[in-house]
């Protein structure tokens, strides 16, 4: 049938229908033209963007009918997405990633929530835009909304409750957090003071705003859509003050997690022979690390050698280890030469000095398929009472040493609650606002950083 031929098709040898590997790079989002497919095959990579209709271009032109899907933003990201779907023999579409080998239906594999979904169409759609200032990725007239294929939708009729600063205002925009800003996910025009915004995704966190000269204004006070589509405002006006306890600032996202499987079934080991052969297991990762994991050891003793060993068949993704000596409430670091194996060229991966060189944002990989460890070796045997390590990750979790910063929307903006470093795996907070939308910002570096509210003592992203 056509979904077996598909399949057939999207795992041939490379040297029959697809000759050319296509691979994606994020890097090709920059280049400002369509590519023909004879240039895709000579460039051999591209954007989302440009693989979709690459392959969309190939499975035409063998007789499957293929479309192209999009997202302007998912509905928790400051990004969007392309990807393509099939159509069945049963009437049904089924949606697949050009830039992965798998055949895994999109709502199946993505981590991020869809707000609103669109498919490219060959004929062109008459729609009445506004003559107003108008945000120019929701004007597509080769394009139908196909959210309800994806995920649950809900109809919302929201009353705007914010005047204008411009009277005779037409029309307002439904927008989802980003990044320093808001997104427009769609739009509807204004009757009666409301606006009916249709086939709108669930679980997600949205703002109705004007947009006036480029720039977005609040009409609503923010509101949350749940699964089932009900509607719950966070009020703009004062509220009592609480007490906030944070450990990211960015959602812990499956990327995260691949990474940092890895290391499950890896031991830390001390010894006083150069071969371990007297080793000591002083820890085993049985669980997934999420963040940085301070080790007390329950009878400290001392070694020369100290090393992380991947599990086999594992790749070591070790950000860093840390030796620690002394009393557990004042432990001074213990410094030594980095040891280990295999040593692997900068340009063929990320060698196992990157696990001592201060950086949780910087990891030793080691190889998949061979014995991978690294280590210190101490200038003379030293009593170990602490050992630290971090999982290769997007280090979003509070670092020690660094400041943050917490903010919370009163209704127009951001505001600043205050400024406290990194010392533990929390930062407290107190005096903050109750049930408002909230923002934790790293003052000292890193840029990625995602909206929050607090629910039952925890982060709730969105």
């Amino acid at each position: 049938n056509l979904l077996s031929l598909f399949l057939m098709i999207r795992r041939p040898p490379r040297s029959t229908l697809f000759p050319y590997t296509t691979l994606f790079r994020s890097t090709m989002r920059n280049y400002p033209f369509d590519m023909t497919v004879a240039e895709m095959e000579k460039a051999k990579r591209g954007s989302c963007r440009q693989l979709v209709f690459y392959t969309a271009k190939v499975m035409r032109a063998n007789g499957l009918p293929v479309a192209v899907d999009y997202a302007n933003y998912w509905g928790d990201l400051d990004k969007g997405h392309e990807w393509n779907a099939i159509l069945l023999e049963n009437g049904k579409m089924r949606s697949f990633d050009a830039a992965q080998a798998e055949f895994e239906p999109i709502p199946e594999k993505m981590q991020y929530r869809l707000s609103k979904v669109f498919r490219t169409s060959f004929q062109k759609i008459k729609k009445q835009y506004p003559k107003i200032d108008f945000p120019n990725n929701l004007k597509n007239d080769w394009a139908y909304d196909v959210t309800e294929e994806y995920v649950k939708t809900a109809n919302l009729t929201i009353p705007l409750t914010i005047p204008s600063k411009r009277t005779g205002e037409q029309v307002a925009f439904i927008c989802t957090y980003g990044k320093n800003n808001w997104l427009a996910q769609d739009w509807a025009m204004i009757r009666n003071n409301r606006c009916a915004f249709k086939k709108m995704g669930t679980n997600l966190l949205y703002l109705v705003m004007y947009y006036i000269q480029g720039k977005y204004y609040p009409a609503t006070e923010p509101f949350i859509v749940s699964k089932e589509g009900a509607v719950t405002y966070i009020p703009n006006t004062p509220t009592a003050a609480q007490q906030i306890s944070v450990s990211r600032k960015y959602p812990y996202f499956r990327l995260n997690k691949i990474n940092a499987q890895d290391m499950v079934g890896g031991i830390i080991e001390g010894a006083n022979k150069p071969d371990f052969s007297d080793a000591d297991t002083l820890h085993l990762i049985r669980s997934i690390p999420e963040k940085i994991e301070r080790i007390t050891l329950p009878v400290p003793k001392k070694y020369t050698y100290v090393r992380y060993l991947s599990a086999r068949n594992h790749k070591t993704n070790l950000a860093e280890l840390k030796l620690f000596k002394d009393s557990l409430s004042n432990p001074a670091e213990i410094r030594g030469t980095i040891i280990g194996m295999p040593h692997i060229a900068a340009d063929q991966g990320t060698d196992l000095s990157k696990a001592f060189d201060n950086n949780f944002e910087t990891y030793f990989s080691g190889i998949k398929d061979s014995l991978s460890w690294t280590g210190l070796a101490l200038n003379k045997a030293t009593m170990v009472t602490q050992v630290w390590f971090a999982p290769r990750s997007d280090c979003n979790y509070i670092i020690p040493g660094d400041q943050y910063e917490l903010s919370y929307w009163d209704g127009s903006s951001f505001k600043n609650v205050g400024i406290q470093p990194g010392i533990t795996d929390k930062i407290v907070f107190k005096n903050v606002p109750s049930n408002k939308i909230y923002l934790l910002h790293d003052k000292t570096k890193g840029q990625e950083e995602r909206i929050f509210t607090y629910q039952n003592g925890q982060q709730v992203w969105w």
